[in-house]
């Protein structure tokens, strides 16, 4: 992470800290904060998808995904996962 602003690391961090404390949506609006200063950054966003899942916003964590996509291809597909798991096949009659 370098060359990050060290105060919105902080603030990423922070949503961290509330996502452990289970306090999801403050920890939503830490990394909203977090992805408004630093929009190009894939594990804001990757974060951010997931926050938006856990708190039931299955619309926002998609629109993350299309912006973490052109970001990272392996973190977009890992949220995507998340949001659609792929489908089990069976091979039962």
């Amino acid at each position: 992470m370098s060359g990050v602003n060290p105060k919105t690391n902080d603030i990423f961090l922070k949503g961290f800290e509330l996502f452990h404390q289970e306090r999801y949506e403050d920890a939503l609006k830490a990394f909203q904060a977090s992805a408004r200063a630093r929009p190009k950054d894939a594990y804001v966003h990757y974060s951010l998808g997931l926050m938006y899942l856990l708190t039931g916003d299955k619309d926002a964590a998609l629109m993350e995904y299309e912006i973490l996509k052109s970001l990272d291809r392996a973190l977009g597909k890992k949220l995507r996962d998340f949001i659609s798991p792929p489908r089990q096949f069976s091979l039962r009659v």
